[in-house]
This record gives structure tokens, sequence and C-alpha cells, in this order.
């Protein structure tokens, strides 16, 4: 690796925004995009592609926000039980030999791979590191880890994790909980605290909102067995039917598998487009114009790596009720906003009663300022780049 303060960096990622899932590993670009303020990147994606039909590989290229960045489908196959997982990883690593000779046209040889989420990234990583003698760092966000999730299992992709983990110079968590579970599981390594990036222009935050009725919303892909947002609704239900309240709005931005359920649940319990509104799937514009004019949000998550959700909240100076739940905690303090316990519903009961009498006291400046010094582009690329300065030895000149 060159001693120069600008390095050429590859990304190499598990989850990325793709014509599959538009949305998925969102807060890997921004990463990427961070990180490109500071050195020069290039990223690589590798998915599995069911719609594919006349080929088994299929390469896109793009400059994306002047980052080259190389997606490469592969035909998925699942003909012959068994058999299947093997020829399925032959074909994820052939597609990431095929995009890397496109990285190498198009970017050139890379001073530093960064792997991120390890599996499956990171064994292209390591094949990179005992094959051609490049170094790599881990970023990681999965919630496999934590033992709420224990989907990290089977011997086989221990093993792997643990040769990708014990192989890397550093590794990064988005929060302090997804450390200590990885530790837990015997994955040491040097590790290092950075957070996610939170794009958004703060510098429009409202003062206050005038709403004749509070606003209360949630952002999530409704997955109700980690995002607990049915807990809320029978919150909700008790205040109006028990504690006569009817001066909010509790607005849903998301879809996912549970969407249905919890539409038929607002309806059994009296609330939906009265009290309680879905909204589906936004663009982020459209989420940061619904967050402008929020009073307050709730993540009521049972687990989290992180919660982009909430720290996008007090980027717009929007105070918070959030549970402990391993990422929140992290970031959020009572001058922005409320922490509860997971699954706790007589305390989420009280947070939004305290909410909706005093929600207004914040102050949103304040709230929005001290979120772009965790979390903006500049912040956390400037941490990336110190942890690649620090594998490679120089000193920073000011």
């Amino acid at each position: 690796m060159e001693a120069n303060t600008r390095f050429k960096v590859l990304f190499l990622t598990s989850w990325y925004p793709s014509r599959i899932h538009p949305i998925a590993g969102i807060f890997i670009k921004r990463h990427a995009e961070a990180v490109s303020l500071y050195s020069d990147v290039a990223v690589l994606f590798v998915t599995a592609d069911k719609s594919l039909k006349d080929k088994i590989y299929d390469i896109e290229y793009s400059i994306e926000n002047n980052i080259p960045t190389v997606r490469v489908y592969y035909k998925h196959f699942s003909k012959i039980k068994g058999v299947s997982k093997f020829i399925n990883l032959y074909r994820y690593l052939k597609a990431s030999y095929l995009g890397l000779k496109v990285i190498k046209e198009n970017f050139g040889k890379p001073d530093l791979v960064h792997a991120n989420v390890t599996l499956p990234a990171g064994l292209v990583a390591l094949a990179l590191r005992f094959l051609k003698g490049f170094r790599y760092i881990v970023t990681e966000h999965s919630s496999s880890f934590l033992p709420e999730d224990s989907t990290y299992k089977g011997v086989f992709k221990k093993f792997l994790t643990s040769i990708i983990i014990k192989n890397a110079e550093r590794v990064t968590t988005v929060s302090k909980k997804l450390r200590g579970a990885m530790i837990k599981q015997g994955l040491e390594n040097e590790y290092f605290l950075v957070p996610n990036v939170i794009d958004i222009n703060i510098n429009q935050v409202r003062s206050k909102t005038n709403n004749k009725k509070k606003k209360i919303l949630h952002i999530s892909l409704l997955y109700d067995r980690v995002k607990n947002i049915s807990d809320i609704l029978l919150v909700l239900n008790k205040i109006v039917y028990e504690k006569n309240r009817d001066d909010f709005e509790f607005h849903i931005l998301g879809d996912g598998v549970d969407r249905e359920k919890l539409q038929n649940q607002a309806i059994e319990l009296g609330l939906l487009n009265k009290y309680v509104f879905f909204h589906g799937l936004k663009k982020p514009e459209e989420v940061y114009k619904f967050l402008e004019d929020a009073d307050f949000l709730i993540t009521n998550s049972n687990y989290e790596t992180f919660s982009v959700a909430t720290a996008e909240a007090l980027a717009c100076g929007v105070p918070v009720i959030a549970t402990r739940c391993g990422g929140p905690e992290g970031f959020v303090t009572e001058d922005c906003g409320i922490l509860i316990e997971p699954r706790n519903r007589e305390q989420l009961l009280q947070a939004i009663l305290y909410m909706l009498d005093n929600s207004h006291k914040y102050d949103r400046e304040k709230i929005s300022q001290y979120a772009k010094s965790k979390f903006s582009y500049e912040v956390v690329g400037k941490q990336f780049q110190e942890i690649y300065k620090s594998i490679a030895k120089i000193e920073v000149l000011k």
C-alpha cells in the first residue's frame, strides 16, 4: 500500500441497492460515498437473480456519485437439492471474478479491500488476500450475531466467518452491542465503532411543528418480530379508548411481510385511517418530508444493530422514543428523546403520553446539530480514512 493520504479502496459488499432490492444495503452505499470524500472508491456487488433465463451472468457497470460501481447478477440454481448450494457458491465466486476484471479495467489496482457484511463478500476479500496479497477490513451490519436473532448457525458458516475475521486488518461495527456479540462468538480482532451515515440536508430543520394533532412517525420494514409495531398499536388503542386522547395521528412508513397483519390489527382496534395510517414504501426525499412535519418518532424494536430511522429523525431535529435494543442507546440522549426497555408497554405508554404533551419543548436545531456531529458523511468518512491510514502506517499531514 502506497504511503499517501488518498487511497484506492475496493468495496466488496454482501448487500447493496440493485434491481432485485432497490433499497437493500443503502447504508453501505452511503458508507462508500462517505469514504469517497477522502479516498477513491469502487464498488463490487454480486447477487443471485432468479429472473435470469438466457444467460448465467449479467454484468452492469455504472458511475454513481463518482463511484465506479459493478453489479454482477448470476442465475440462481435450485434444481437439484443438496447440490444447489455448491453450484450457487461456485457461481457467486465466478461472478465475483468477472466483476473484479471490470473493476481492474476501470479502476485499477486497489490499495485496500473493504468487505461489507462478512458473508459472502468476505470470501472474496479472503481470496484476494491469499492469492494477491491485498489487505482488507470488514464492516459488519448483520444482526445474525445477536442472541435475539440467533441465525449465526452452522459449523461451515462459523468456520468461514472466523477465518475471514481472523485475517482482516481491522473490523468495524455500527454499534457496541454488535461488537460485543461478535466477540462473544469468539470472533477476535481489533474492533472500531463507526456508525451509519445519515443522508439528509439538515440545514432545513423546522424549529417547531404547527400540527393541530401531534404527528407520530414510525419508519421500518414491517417485520413485527423485530420492529414490534403491534405493541405500539395496542398502546395507542389504550391511549384513545382508556385515556380519551384523540390529539394525534400515527403514520407508518415502510412495507414488509407483516403489513397486512398489522393493518388488520389496526382495523380490529378501531384505529385504521382514524388514528393510524399506512403509507407504504417511500423514497428518501418523501421520508424526509414526513420527518420535517413529525412531532416525534417511535422505534419500538426488540433488537437492532443501529437503527437508521432513529438517527434520521434526529438529523431532522425530531425527538424520538426508542428502545434500548442495541442501537439507539448508543446515541439517543435525554436532550433528544426517551429511552425505554424493549417489550415494555407501560413504559411505551408513559413515553407517548409525555411526548404528546411535551415534544414541542425539545430544541430541534440542537438535536439536528448533534446528529450531524455523529452521522454526517464528513465525520464517518474521516473515521474510515483514519482506519485506512493506521493500516498503511503513515502519519496524517496537517
